[in-house]
């Protein structure tokens, strides 16, 4: 359980960094599935700060992110500039039960008469 609410993060040599929801407001106690499920940003910077920003981009790495992040606390809620097919490729793992692939192109879609959808047939051609 995390509590969603006003989260301040001091950083040496900047002002203090207080991010917010989307929606500036704060929903209270919650789960983490909860809290992913709804955005909550202050849950997420305060999992981030629990575990580190060192496991965070260690973890980044073990779903196959190469692109270099920043050690910063934003990085737990997404402020790093990460490479799409990367990006795509982490989270097929969601989809996998765990498991990375790597993300394939689809060039073209057919329908059983061999129509390609990216060329739509007009109405009474068939």
């Amino acid at each position: 359980m995390f509590d969603d609410s006003p989260v301040s993060v001091e950083i040496p040599d900047q002002p203090t960094w207080e991010p917010k929801n989307y929606d500036s407001k704060f929903d209270g106690p919650m789960t983490m599935r909860e809290a992913l499920y709804h955005s909550r940003n202050t849950v997420a910077v305060k999992v981030g700060l629990t575990v580190g920003e060192d496991a965070v981009v260690s973890e980044a790495a073990n779903f196959g992110i190469a692109t270099r992040i920043p050690r910063v606390p934003s990085i737990f809620i997404g402020s790093a500039d990460v490479v799409p097919l990367e990006l795509i490729s982490a989270y097929s793992a969601f989809a996998t039960m765990g498991y990375l692939s790597a993300p394939q192109a689809i060039l073209r879609v057919e329908d059983r008469q061999g129509g390609s959808s990216g060329s739509p047939t007009p109405p009474g051609a068939r």
